[in-house]
Formats: C-alpha cells, structure tokens, sequence
C-alpha cells in the first residue's frame, strides 16, 4: 500500500516514490494507458515512411479536414483516457478504492476543462518561445501542474494555470528538474529503440512495412507504461509543493536546508 509524503521530500525521494506508486497504480491504469497509446499509434504510421518527419506531419494537415477532424477526435480520447488516469492515481495515493467506471466518468467531466488547460497552457509556451525562449521555458515550467490541477478535478483552466504558478514559482529549478529528468529518459529511451529497430531493419532485409509495425507496437508499449509512471510522478510533484506552500518560513527553511540541495545549488550559482 501506498503511503504517500505528509512532509516535504527531496528530489531524490519523489523519483523513488514515483516508482513505488507507479508499482501500485499500473493495473489500475493499464488499460487507460493502452487505449491512449493505441489511438496514437496513427501518427507514427503517417510520419515515420521516411526521415523526413518534419515534412510528413506538414502533408498530414495539410487541406485534409478529414484528418484533422480524426485526430482531433483521437486527442478527445487520449485526454479523457488521461483524466481517468489521474483519478486512478490519486484514489490510490490517498488509500482509496479505484474504479474504471468512475474513473471513466472522471475523465469525461474533466474533458472540457483539461483540454482548455492543455490549448492555453501550449500557447503560452509557444508565445514565450518565440519571445526569445527564455519566457516560454520560465512559464512552460511554472505552469507544468496546471494540467495536472485539470486532471484532478479543477473546473476553471484559468485558475489551473494561476495556481500551477503560485506552487511552482517559490521552487522554480526544483520543477525544472523534476520535469526535464523524465523527458530526457522518455527521449533517450525512443532514441535507443529507434536506432535498434532501424539497425535491424537494415541487416534483416525485411521491406518498410515491416519496420513501420514494429514502430507502431513499440510506441504503443512505450506509450502504454511511460504514462502512468509519468503523470504519477507529477502528482507527487504538485503533493510535495502543495505541501512546500503551508510550511511557515522557519518549517520551510528546515526543510529547505535538509532536503534542497540541488535547488540551493542552482539558485546560488545561477
């Protein structure tokens, strides 16, 4: 059983406490995942003929509707899959009976305001990259929980985004870290599997088709455990600062001394 943190926690600690959850969430989330994973896999097919990525996703949106309304439709389901996903994650964070039934209908609730969340939280951070780049990663990360808050139950993406900012701001490298961490394992964990199937592609002489499928069924298994473990650990993450953010300031600077190396370390020499 799950026992989650009533106290702040080093960064070391939610990585740990990530894969403890993980290990007790994944049968709960399992199926959400795969339906999510599964629904994507269009787009490896449609963008991954050849190299040239770039190119082939501009000719999948370019004047087929047909298209963009599927995929649009496809993004319906994996956010509805994701919300339930969330629901399942903190009903056994807080030692709570899990459902799919109402996890399924969690993630319909929160459709509308978890796919405002995600579109407003995605402008702002193009807006802030083409300002130079800096603003976009400053307030892509302090605004990183908002969808999380929207997964969770938050009705008002707004007030998603304003609270995701009041959280992350006092511990903004503390959230850059814990954010940039697991997209780079997501990365080099595609790197390594492309290159191995990409090699054996070329030494097996199978035809194209061939390596297609098995990108596909990669993706979805990458896609199908990846996302659990992840959205766990942003959980944790919004925990722990939820908790950073009720401390009074000579609580918090215990803590901070004990537990905050790192984000000391960084705020000192930067």
């Amino acid at each position: 059983m799950f026992q989650k943190a009533t106290s702040p926690i080093g960064m070391v600690k939610i990585f740990t406490d990530s894969i403890k959850l993980y290990k007790s969430t994944l049968l709960h989330t399992i199926i959400f995942s795969f339906i999510a994973a599964l629904v994507s896999a269009h787009t490896v097919v449609q963008t991954a003929d050849d190299h040239n990525f770039v190119l082939n996703t501009m000719m999948m949106y370019r004047l087929d509707w047909q298209f963009v309304i599927y995929s649009f439709l496809v993004l319906l389901v994996v956010i509805w899959a994701y919300g339930a996903i969330f629901y399942q994650i903190n009903q056994v964070m807080n030692q709570e009976k899990t459902n799919v039934l109402k996890a399924s209908l969690h993630g319909l609730i929160q459709l509308p305001s978890f796919l405002v969340t995600m579109i407003l939280y995605m402008v702002i951070f193009v807006i802030g990259c083409m300002l130079l780049l800096i603003p976009g990663i400053i307030f892509g990360v302090s605004c990183i929980l908002s969808v999380v808050l929207a997964g969770l139950g938050e009705k008002n993406p707004i007030n998603a985004l304003i609270n995701s900012h009041r959280l992350v701001w006092p511990h903004w490298w503390r959230a850059l870290v814990l954010s940039v961490i697991p997209f780079l394992f997501f990365l080099l964990i595609g790197f390594v599997g492309n290159f191995l199937m990409t090699e054996a592609f070329i030494h097996s002489g199978h035809s194209l088709s061939f390596l297609l499928m098995i990108r596909v069924v990669a993706s979805v298994v990458l896609g199908c455990f990846y996302a659990p473990w992840f959205y766990g650990l942003m959980v944790l993450v919004l925990n722990d600062f939820k908790i950073r953010s009720q401390l009074d300031p000579k609580t918090k600077e215990k803590f901070v001394d004990n537990y905050d190396d790192v984000e000391n370390f960084l705020e000192k020499n930067t």
